[in-house]
């Protein structure tokens, strides 16, 4: 084990054997940034929720795009960008030796075409983003084999949900986070095998249920009491509709998960684990949001993935061998990659699909051997890879993911602020990127929708609504008055982007603290902070509690 000073927040962080073994096996040197600063630099290269209308630099029409009109690339549309009628070939440039290795790379940065969303394989799906094989859905992030889904994140395999987060497999679901196959749900949180089930939390295999936690295989209760299906079907009838209602709902769930005992992790058919959300894993180190991965450590949103370090949402292809990488699927024996797919064998690649051995290059598709985006013999491409990382080695590069600078988008855009806030000022000091501009937003005067979603009619799609918190202006679709009619549920009063936030706020800090059980007081490492008010079991505690 060794220690360092992180060259940002200036803390002493260590660095165990096996992260050395795993260094010296890809050959890079030990990283400069603490563990959680490398994780802030890759969300800093992460914007999924700012959307933006500008033009194709390729077409000149008008297109949808992560990219504000004001960044200094040019920026494609989805099907000009896969097209043939230009070649990332044609900006490719020579390493000069006497210059930094990075700052060669933004030159070439603003000169290479852009994809203007990272979206595959969709239908009628055109305003998402880092998502693929959708059909029918509108403004999600992070989604998969979804169908009419509208507003959510992380999310796979639904259909008819509005408003849900790390869900998965289920249908005509409203608010609902970490739960998994669940049927007519709302306000459900990490709940799995539900139907028709509103304001539940740790409920598993019940159906009509209402104001429950921790229930296993129960039917027709309220507040964890059993009731008859017609006390059932008038309480329920009560909280229907009224926004007012729904809000009271909330809040009486709240207090019971105060009450209600929670298992220190969830971590679940997983072996030698630590974090948090960990899913059929084997040694996983410190990840959070992980599902089925093998030998990782420091993984965010990470799928499917066998010896990686320092990942932020590779997956959903197998990856193997990868380190330092933002968003990238099918990748093998890579390392600082951002926004690619189908890789192998690739160092400093962004925005490359279906290529191998690329060291240094942007937008490359279908090709090999290239580098800073010009194309050479294997045997040459080795030769000079070698004397460029040795380059690297002398001006303190290599090994290191892309500097903050490169980032295309400004800090504020990106997941960075969502998880680690800090102002302009702080981020003109450390040289980060700010950005300043503001997007267009639904022009007229806002409304307060109706407490009551049966006065409502078919004209409020055409009115502007004022976030009740942050006042600005939002618009409700078609689609979404028909789900909430025909749900039972009330006009939303917050925007979108508030009501995420929300959901966000229900998650726990990727941070493990050291605690002890509330029953046992067994010595346990959970996300929940000693000062927090929840009752925090250990493993046995709350196996024993629930069954």
């Amino acid at each position: 084990m060794t220690s360092k000073i992180c060259a940002l927040c200036k803390q002493n962080f260590q660095i165990d054997d096996e992260d050395l073994a795993f260094y010296e096996k890809i050959g890079v040197p030990t990283p400069s940034l603490c563990p959680e600063d490398r994780q802030r630099r890759r969300a800093a290269f992460r914007n999924e929720r700012y959307l933006f209308r500008r033009k194709c630099d390729g077409t000149g029409k008008d297109i949808v795009s992560m990219y504000s009109p004001d960044k200094p690339f040019k920026i494609f549309d989805q099907d000009f960008w896969w097209g043939d009628s230009w070649s990332p070939l044609d900006f490719g440039q020579d390493f000069d030796f006497n210059r930094p290795f990075f700052e060669q790379l933004k030159e070439l940065q603003l000169k290479v075409p852009r994809l203007s969303l990272y979206n595959f394989n969709s239908e009628n799906s055109y305003y998402t983003n880092h998502s693929g094989e959708n059909k029918n859905c509108y403004m999600d992030v992070d989604t998969g084999g979804c169908q009419d889904v509208y507003f959510s994140n992380w999310i796979t395999g639904c259909k008819n949900c509005i408003d849900c987060s790390y869900t998965h497999k289920s249908e005509l679901c409203y608010f609902c986070l970490y739960s998994e196959n669940c049927f007519n749900c709302n306000f459900c949180f990490d709940c799995k095998q539900l139907q028709d089930c509103s304001y539940c939390f740790d409920c598993r295999s019940c159906s009509s249920c209402f104001l429950c936690t921790g229930l296993r295989k129960k039917q027709f209760h309220i507040l964890n009491k059993k009731v008859t299906p017609e006390e059932y079907k008038e309480f329920v009838e009560k909280y229907k509709y009224s926004y007012e209602m729904q809000n009271e709902a909330r809040k009486q769930l709240a207090d019971l998960m105060l009450q209600t005992p929670h298992k220190y992790a969830h971590v679940t058919e997983s072996e030698d684990c630590t974090g948090d959300y960990i899913f059929h894993c084997k040694n996983a180190q410190k990840c959070y949001d992980a599902w089925r991965l093998w030998d990782c450590k420091y993984c965010y949103n990470t799928l499917d993935t066998k010896n990686g370090y320092d990942c932020y949402q590779p997956g959903y292809h197998d990856c193997e061998l990868v380190y330092e990488v933002h968003a990238g699927h099918g990748l093998f024996s890579s390392k600082f990659l951002h926004l690619c797919r189908d890789v192998h064998n690739c160092d400093y690649a962004d925005n490359c699909f279906d290529s191998n051995n690329l060291f240094g290059c942007i937008g490359i598709k279908h090709n090999e051997y290239c580098i800073l985006n010009k194309k050479y013999s294997p045997e040459e491409y080795k030769a000079l890879r070698a004397k460029i990382i040795e380059h690297m080695s002398k001006t303190g590069e290599w090994g290191e993911f892309f500097p903050f600078s490169y980032s295309p988008f400004g800090y504020n855009e990106t997941k960075a602020q969502e998880y680690y806030p800090i102002t302009k000022e702080d981020a003109v000091a450390n040289g980060f990127n700010w950005s300043e501009y503001e997007a267009s937003a639904p022009t007229g005067q806002g409304i307060v929708p109706p407490d009551d979603v049966r006065t409502v009619n078919d004209s409020i799609i055409n009115n502007v609504i004022s976030c009740e918190i942050t006042g600005k202006p939002f618009k409700i679709i078609k689609q979404e008055l028909e789900f909430y009619r025909q749900k039972g549920l009330p006009i939303p009063h917050k925007s979108p982007q508030k009501r995420y936030e929300e959901r966000m706020m229900l998650r726990n800090p990727r941070h493990l603290y050291d605690r002890n059980c509330s029953k046992c007081g067994a010595a346990i490492k959970t996300t929940y902070s000693p000062d927090r008010k929840e009752v925090i079991y250990c493993d046995k505690c709350y196996l024993e509690a629930i069954y």
